[in-house]
C-alpha cells in the first residue's frame, strides 16, 4: 500500500519512484435540486462546515489550512457510509477509495476535489539505499507491463 510522499516522510524514509497519484474528494449526497443548500460545488463553500476524515489522512493538513472543523473516528468505508445513510453530511477521502465505494451508492457525489493530485509511494529506511535502488528498477519495469496496468485498474479506476 503506498504512503502520501511528504516532506516530512522524506526526512526521514527513502521514498520509492511513485506508485499511484491519487488525490482527496469531498463525499457528500447528490443535491436535492439547484438551490440544496447543503451541496457543495467548490472548496469556498466549505465554511463553517463540519468535515469528517480518516485519523492520520493526509488531507487533514489541508483541511486545517483551509480552517475547516474535523472529526477524526471512522475509516473511509465507514464515513462513505454515514454520508449515504444521512448520519453526517460530508467526509473527505482518498479518491480511490471513494471511487470503489459508490460505485454502489448512486446517492453520492465526489466530485469535489479537496487537494492537488499526489504521489503515493513506497518506503523504505534510510539505511536501505541499495534496497531502494532494488525497488525503483523493479518498479519501472513492472509499471510498463500489462500486470500492472491490470492491477492499476483493478484498484484505481471505475
Amino acid at each position: 500500500y503506498g504512503i502520501l510522499a511528504t516532506s516530512e516522510l522524506k526526512d526521514s524514509l527513502l521514498l520509492t519512484s511513485p506508485i499511484i497519484l491519487n488525490k482527496q474528494v469531498l463525499v457528500q449526497r447528490k443535491a436535492n435540486g439547484e438551490n440544496d443548500s447543503l451541496y457543495i460545488r467548490s472548496q469556498l463553500d466549505l465554511a463553517k462546515k463540519t468535515l469528517h476524515v480518516v485519523k492520520g489522512s493526509p488531507s487533514i493538513l489541508r483541511i486545517h489550512n483551509l480552517g475547516n472543523e474535523i472529526g477524526e473516528k471512522y475509516g473511509s468505508e465507514q464515513l462513505i457510509s454515514l454520508v449515504a445513510h444521512g448520519d453526517i453530511d460530508y467526509a473527505v477521502c482518498d479518491e480511490s477509495i471513494a471511487r470503489a465505494v459508490t460505485d454502489s451508492l448512486p446517492q453520492l457525489d465526489i466530485n469535489t476535489a479537496i487537494s492537488f493530485t499526489q504521489f503515493y509511494s513506497w518506503a523504505v529506511s534510510k539505511q536501505s539505499p541499495a534496497l531502494l535502488d532494488s525497488l525503483n528498477t523493479w518498479l519501472d519495469k513492472f509499471q510498463k507491463e500489462k500486470e500492472y496496468q491490470k492491477i492499476y485498474r483493478k484498484y484505481y479506476t471505475k
